[in-house]
């Protein structure tokens, strides 16, 4: 069990956790093999009830919230050194969440046990080909029908697509004002009319998979609606995004950490080391320190009603901390002049891609929160003004 706290119980959190991963890692038979074949971590990972973190215990999950996630997140990452498996583990933790966040309790009943032992996968489709996840632009319906609805139409860019058992889709069930309302349908993958469709492969995040779907006529029940019918996009889809994003942070610390232990695996014997890396050795520390405990903090922060601005400042200052990270890295290798090798560069690809997706996402919230910053700056400034005295 995960305590519910995690605030005042980080540590216990990040110990449990910790002795779990590296459980899973001693059991690799050969140390010249880096890493697990994929399906073989995920069944490790699933047998440690990793699956369960931030789900109900109640329903077979090991408790806490988002912050036990960013830390199991982080830990996964750093000592399974495998970023693409840490990106499907963290979207099945997550998805599994709006099971538990919206569903009904015969949803919850049937679903979240299974979905907390990893025996099933769950995966969210959302984004549209050519379309991407704008809502504007979506196009896959749901039409209700006596026994429930009936879906046409097509998604792409799955996470975990290709291991689903179930998938959340998203589609357009009405209108409202001039505008596409949207509900959330829980398809099972075995639905008659659904197909799976292939995608390009990503050159980051390999471990993780990837597929579109096309649905023709695909019949649910009524009891397959996930929450309120016409709200999805507001109250399921925008605060899954914000999830994933936040989250993703601690994914990244993570990351630099599994480099950070590559690289003084690759310290050569008996070789001189300059004072010079001993300094910004314990730079590289302080950062990742730092990271460690503003994921974390973003975690904890978000959807806190009194967290204000917190939680995008925190993200705003992972990404500049990310791209200091790499470089106080660097500064490392070149010191004690120590090729990257392959899988330092994966990793290390795979964290310059997902803060670059970072920079791209924050950079609208970026500015609708400096013109909210000014003009309340503005407004006090004129109101603590007080006339010169003559």
């Amino acid at each position: 069990m995960i305590p519910k706290n995690t605030e005042n119980n980080i540590e216990s959190t990040e110990s449990r956790i910790g002795k779990l991963c590296q459980a899973i890692v001693s059991e690799r038979t050969s140390s010249k093999t880096p890493r697990f074949l994929f399906q073989d971590l995920w069944d490790k990972t699933a047998a440690a009830g990793l699956f369960g973190v931030g789900l109900p215990e109640s329903f077979g999950g090991k408790g806490g919230g988002l912050t036990s996630v960013a830390i199991a997140g982080r830990i996964i990452t750093e000592v399974f050194r495998d970023t693409g498996f840490s990106l499907s583990w963290l979207v099945h933790v997550l998805v599994s969440r709006l099971i538990a966040l919206y569903g009904t309790p015969s949803q919850q009943a049937t679903l979240l046990p299974s979905l907390a032992a990893g025996d099933k996968t769950i995966a969210i489709a959302i984004s549209e080909p050519e379309r991407g996840p704008h809502p504007k632009h979506l196009k896959t319906k749901a039409i209700i029908s006596e026994e429930g609805f009936v879906i046409t139409g097509e998604k792409s860019w799955i996470t975990n697509g290709p291991l689903a058992d179930l998938f959340i889709v998203i589609a357009v069930s009405g209108e409202r004002e001039g505008k596409k309302t949207f509900s959330a349908l829980i398809v099972p993958k075995e639905s008659p009319g659904l197909t799976l469709s292939e995608v390009s492969p990503l050159p980051v995040f390999k471990g993780a998979s990837h597929c579109g779907i096309r649905l023709k006529g695909v019949r649910v029940p009524a009891g397959n609606l996930l929450g309120e019918i016409n709200t999805a996009y507001e109250t399921l889809v925008l605060p899954f995004s914000e999830s994933e994003n936040t989250l993703m942070i601690a994914l990244a610390a993570g990351g630099f950490f599994a480099l950070k232990a590559l690289l003084m695996e690759a310290l050569p014997p008996g070789h001189s080391t300059p004072d010079e890396f001993f300094i910004a050795l314990c730079e590289l520390e302080s950062s990742l320190h730092v990271a460690k405990r503003a994921s974390e903090r973003a975690a904890m922060k978000l959807f806190c009603p009194n967290a204000a601005m917190e939680p995008l400042f925190l993200l705003i200052f992972f990404k500049d901390l990310g791209k200091r990270l790499e470089c106080q890295l660097e500064r490392l290798l070149c010191l004690m002049e120590i090729d990257r090798g392959p899988l330092f560069t994966e990793i290390l690809n795979d964290l310059k891609s997902a803060i670059g997706l970072l920079e791209k996402s924050l950079q609208r919230k970026q500015k609708k929160a400096g013109q909210t910053l000014f003009e309340a700056s503005a407004f006090k400034q004129k109101n603590d003004r007080k006339p010169l005295l003559g």
